[in-house]
């Protein structure tokens, strides 16, 4: 039953007995309010108590709330007031709407018409608090949660697992990765020293290749120029050789001799001009 069906229904009822607290006294607020419980809340009633003690002998799945400033009942909550009512007995009812700054309604039984169920307006004076049932959460519904709950905690630890390998094969590549650069920054060294060699062995290359052309040159110049060495020393020994013919001074050569003078001649001043070329001597011939 809803609340607003059990509004309905206790009106068109009038008077509600539920033997609360005083088997004579019929029809108190505290049979409405324990009728409601039961009916609606699905609770066991609160008996043997005056209403401002309700809050004293709550049931199981019930709680009470304060009355402060700050709070405001939400429909379905029971009132209690202190003993400053009802003869010292307080009062108590059922909240119908959400509650205002200084006001709220609700079902009585035994207020403004005694022993009759009404609709009043109150205020929060001489209030001691609200009851209200306790939201419970269905045993199927715990269980999902329950289930739930651990499936999500057995998750976390294996994640937090890989976390943990995945945190050591981080730093085990940063350290595999800290030794390639520095392999690589030592070959990049010896590519750097090699790259030297080379461009010095270049140079000498170049130099050698320069010295060939130079030398490639200069060999039939040389080729040239030894054959007429012969032929000035030939003619320098022939010239040596006639000259002795005009002054004889160790008597006079036959012309078959002096043909053989002037080359023996020649051949000696060859070899003196290639002696000379050879040792690198200063004293050079003028051919």
């Amino acid at each position: 039953m809803t609340l607003q069906e059990y509004k309905l229904y206790a009106l068109a009822k009038k008077q509600i007995e539920y033997h609360s607290f005083n088997p004579n006294a019929k029809f108190q607020c505290t049979d409405l309010s324990n009728d409601y419980i039961v009916k609606v809340w699905g609770l066991k009633a609160i008996i043997g108590t005056n209403a401002k003690d309700f809050p004293e002998r709550l049931a199981p799945g019930m709680e009470f709330v304060k009355n402060t400033v700050y709070y405001s009942p939400e429909p379905g909550e029971i009132a209690v007031w202190n003993g400053r009512v009802g003869a010292g007995a307080g009062h108590i009812s059922v909240v119908l709407n959400k509650g205002l700054l200084a006001t709220f309604q609700s079902l009585d039984q035994n207020w403004s018409k005694p022993l009759f169920i009404t609709l009043e307006t109150h205020t929060y004076a001489n209030i001691r608090g609200f009851i209200r049932k306790k939201e419970s959460m269905p045993d199927n519904a715990l269980q999902e949660c329950l289930k739930q709950h651990t499936q999500l905690v057995t998750q976390a630890v294996e994640k937090g697992g890989v976390i943990t390998s995945l945190t050591k094969e981080i730093k085990t590549l940063k350290s595999d990765m800290e030794t390639k650069d520095k392999q690589v920054s030592a070959q990049k060294g010896l590519v750097t020293q090699s790259e030297k060699v080379i461009y010095l062995q270049g140079i000498e290359l170049s130099e050698a290749k320069l010295k060939i052309k130079e030398l490639e040159k200069a060999e039939p110049i040389e080729a040239i120029k030894d054959p007429m060495r012969y032929v000035v020393s030939l003619v320098i020994g022939a010239a040596i050789t006639w000259a002795y013919t005009q002054y004889p001074f160790l008597g006079q050569l036959g012309a078959d001799q002096q043909a053989v003078a002037a080359f023996l001649i020649g051949l000696a001043i060859k070899g003196l001009d290639k002696y000379q070329f050879e040792t690198g001597s200063n004293v050079k011939l003028p051919f």
